[in-house]
């Protein structure tokens, strides 16, 4: 009996053996993580509704300050960002205050570091960019053009706003965030009553020009 082809015949079905066993590990993995990736999907034609809500919501908070107070407003104001969420600007005499409109609904899970926020709602799970994180561009957008138009000694505020009443969310408070029950408390705030010696019209023409 030749030994030598034995052996060889062996180690041949041996290295078959192998290869199909990684093979068979990689197919395993492949649609392991298919079956369990969180993909960010393109918002529905009902999600492009309720971002309406959430804009309506801001400009009737924004609109009750202004008529309170001296202010200007602007909205869907442009950024680096992508603009997945609509936003607004309140300018004031205390300064800029600016906030994302999320109207998600179900239970919402992120935190300020996240580069997306989960939604679930029953057995569905689905994954969209942080308002966190487009809030933060908007925020270092207008600190960007306040420096460049040489307007100093004005304070930037910023919160998210989650106007959706049926949310339920999940978030660190440490990620600051304002709710339809929070914003209207918010803006009575001193912080927002104080005069900081802020030119509204300055500050308004600046933002404008700028996005």
């Amino acid at each position: 009996m030749d030994f030598s082809a034995f052996l060889t015949d062996r180690y041949d079905i041996l290295a078959l053996i192998a290869v199909l066993i990684i093979t068979a590990i990689g197919i395993g993995t492949y649609f392991f993580m298919k079956k369990y990736q969180t993909d960010i999907r393109p918002k529905k034609l009902a999600e492009k509704e309720s971002d309406k809500k959430a804009q309506e919501a801001l400009k009737t908070e924004f609109n009750s300050y202004i008529r309170r107070n001296e202010g200007k407003a602007l909205y869907d104001w442009s950024t680096k960002s992508d603009g997945y969420y609509p936003n607004g600007i309140l300018i004031g005499n205390f300064g800029v205050f600016a906030s994302v409109g999320c109207d998600l609904s179900g239970e919402l899970y992120t935190d300020e570091k996240s580069p997306t926020i989960t939604k679930i709602v029953l057995d569905d799970k689905d994954t969209y960019p942080n308002p966190f994180q487009e809030l933060r561009n908007i925020e270092r957008g207008i600190i960007d053009i306040l420096r460049n138009n040489k307007i100093y000694r004005t304070p930037v505020f910023t919160a998210v706003f989650f106007s959706n009443k049926n949310a339920k969310i999940n978030i660190p408070r440490s990620s600051y965030y304002l709710t339809p029950k929070t914003l209207r408390k918010e803006l009575r705030k001193d912080q927002f009553v104080e005069d900081k010696g802020v030119d509204i019209d300055v500050v308004f023409e600046a933002l404008s020009n700028g996005r």
